[in-house]
């Protein structure tokens, strides 16, 4: 059953690309270029935001989320708050277990809000369907893409009103293994990232131009766990507004009876402390953050706080 804002449409891609090639790399040219700051980029006031790789750029955020709000999302996973996606059994590219986690929990709330404010205050609207991934022991995501390709793609009023392209991706890590897990990029441009789950830590890479033009440098992995379990909380940014949300939430109703539970009433997403989303940088409109607008923002804020310091 394909369920709107959880198909995977790199299943069959990827499936063949392992069958071809078991070490394809990917291109070592891709349309995303920091000289034309076309991608989506991180707005973060504070020493948290890391670059980790710089063309293609892919970033970290530390302390994205705390060790207690790490536990509370995994812990509403376990305590079933959460309808399972079936997702990934037919062709083993993914053999963790996935769970449809959007407007579900409080947790989830904040994990969205504080995305929308790492890309300039986005609306959630922006975004993909959160949702919660657990990888035990042996279990893996295999090399894939996570943008749309071309030959992929028709630019209909369905694929628009699920928000087009995807243009970045961001992940929380929600429990690191004790060994294994990392999330590994093949592509020569990115002399062998592999970088570790680290418990609370989120990762976010642009996966496509802003106009939706998917580079294929980034296929990546999720790496096999080798001891202990692997949590993450993660979604996509989306090249415009979602418009198709009643269509998800009628997804999610039918995850649910899936399992033979009855849908939970419909809840309003609380809103995270003014403090939490602080940690964010304001941009000035609802624009995607790129390389121009992100140091645009840093000196507003620097001059901000120098214009407050003087009225001390």
């Amino acid at each position: 059953m394909q369920l709107p804002g959880f198909a995977n449409p790199f299943e069959k891609i990827a499936e063949a690309a392992e069958k071809a090639a078991a070490d394809l790399m990917g291109p070592t040219e891709g349309p995303i270029s920091l000289a034309k700051a076309n991608f989506a980029q991180p707005v973060w006031d504070g020493p948290q935001l890391r670059e980790l790789n710089t063309v293609p750029p892919v970033y970290a955020i530390d302390n994205f989320l705390s060790d207690e709000e790490c536990d509370a999302c995994r812990e509403a996973a376990l305590a079933g708050a959460f309808p399972a996606v079936p997702y990934g059994a037919k062709n083993k590219i993914f053999t963790g277990t996935k769970w449809a986690a959007h407007q579900q929990h409080e947790t989830v709330d904040l994990f969205l809000e504080r995305t929308c404010a790492a890309f300039g205050d986005l609306p959630p609207s922006r975004f993909d369907p959160v949702t919660v991934t657990r990888y035990a022991e042996g279990q893996y995501q295999a090399k894939h893409l996570d943008a749309r390709l071309p030959h992929q793609i028709n630019r209909n009023a369905a694929y628009l009103a699920t928000g087009g392209q995807r243009i970045a991706q961001l992940i929380c890590y929600l429990q690191s293994p004790d060994e294994g897990g990392a999330t590994r990029f093949f592509g020569p441009a990115f002399n062998g990232l592999a970088v570790p789950a680290k418990k609370g830590t989120a990762l976010i890479f642009p996966t496509a131009t802003l106009d939706g033009l998917a580079d294929e440098r980034y296929l990546h992995s999720g790496e096999p766990v080798v001891r202990g379990t692997k949590w993450i909380v993660g979604t996509w940014l989306m090249e415009q507004e979602r418009t198709d949300a009643k269509d998800v939430q009628k997804a999610i109703d039918e995850l649910w009876k899936l399992e033979g539970r009855t849908p939970p009433p419909r809840r309003v997403p609380t809103k995270a402390p003014a403090a939490a989303a602080a940690k964010a940088a304001p941009a000035a409109d609802a624009a995607v953050a790129t390389p121009k607008s992100a140091a645009k923002a840093a000196r507003a804020a620097a001059k901000a706080k120098k214009k407050k310091r003087g009225k001390k």
